[in-house]
């Protein structure tokens, strides 16, 4: 939340209405989501889709 609030000057209301895609594509086009070490494994998106999915 300290990069959304800092950096990227979002307001708690804005940054809180964001989708996770949003949130991502804003990283992206800031050119501040870079993968570490080839980014997540196929297993660990996976994991983290699933989890999206209970959280919904």
């Amino acid at each position: 939340m300290a990069l959304a609030f800092g950096p990227l000057g979002l307001t708690p209301a804005v940054f809180w209405a964001m989708t996770p895609g949003e949130f991502t594509a804003l990283l992206e086009g800031r050119g501040l989501l870079t993968p570490v070490n080839g980014g997540l494994s196929q297993e660990e998106l996976e994991a983290l889709a699933g989890m999206l999915e209970e959280v919904d």
